[in-house]
C-alpha cells in the first residue's frame, strides 16, 4: 500500500521581513509620486501609467516575502517545495529517507556541531526556534547537507518504517 502524506508550513516572518516589505512599498510610492510630479508635464497620461506600474511592481516584490514550504512523503521519498507568494513553486529538496545518515529533533542532544560543520543547509521550516523542527543529515548532490524541516507524526511514522535506526530520539 502506498503512503502519501503532505503538509504545508508557513515560514514565520521576522522583523527584517516586515521592514523589507515596508521599504519596498514606501519606495514604490515615492518613485510613483516622483514620476507623476516630474514627468506628467512632459508625457501626460504615460506618466500616470508608469506610476501605476511602479506601485504594482512594488506590491508584487513585497508579496515575495510570503514563503511556504510543502512536504510530500511517498513511500519514504521526501520532496520539499518552496512556495513563494502562493504563485511560484520551486523544488528545493528531493530524496529518499534511506539516504539519511541521521534524523532527529533539533532541540535534542543528537543535534550538534558535528552534524552541521561544513554542511550545506536547506532550511524549510517556520523558524530555527521551533519545538517541532527536525534535522536530517545526508549526502545530497555530492555535498554534505543538513535539511531542517517540520514533519508531523504521520511522516515520522513513515520514516520510522524505512530508517528505524537512523531516526534519533
Amino acid at each position: 500500500m502506498d503512503a502519501f502524506i503532505e503538509k504545508l508550513v508557513m515560514k514565520r516572518k521576522r522583523g527584517t521581513d516586515y521592514m523589507v516589505s515596508f521599504g519596498i512599498v514606501t519606495l514604490s510610492f515615492i518613485v510613483a509620486i516622483a514620476i507623476l510630479v516630474i514627468a506628467s508635464s512632459y508625457i501626460g497620461q504615460i506618466a500616470l501609467i508608469l506610476a501605476i506600474a511602479v506601485v504594482y511592481l512594488g506590491f508584487r516584490f513585497q508579496s515575495r516575502t510570503s514563503v511556504e514550504f510543502e512536504y510530500l512523503v511517498t513511500n519514504g521519498a521526501l520532496d520539499v517545495d518552496k512556495i513563494i507568494a502562493q504563485r511560484k513553486r520551486v523544488r528545493i529538496f528531493s530524496g529518499d529517507c534511506r539516504e539519511f545518515d541521521a534524523m532527529g529533533k533539533v532541540k535534542s542532544r543528537n543535534h550538534g556541531p558535528h552534524i552541521t560543520n561544513g554542511a550545506q543547509v536547506i532550511f524549510a521550516g517556520t523558524d530555527m526556534g521551533s519545538d517541532d523542527l527536525y534535522f536530517a543529515s545526508l549526502s545530497y548532490k555530492g555535498k554534505k547537507t543538513v535539511l531542517y524541516f517540520e514533519p508531523d507524526q504521520r511522516m515520522l511514522d513513515s520514516f520510522r518504517r524505512f530508517i528505524p535506526k537512523k531516526l534519533l530520539t
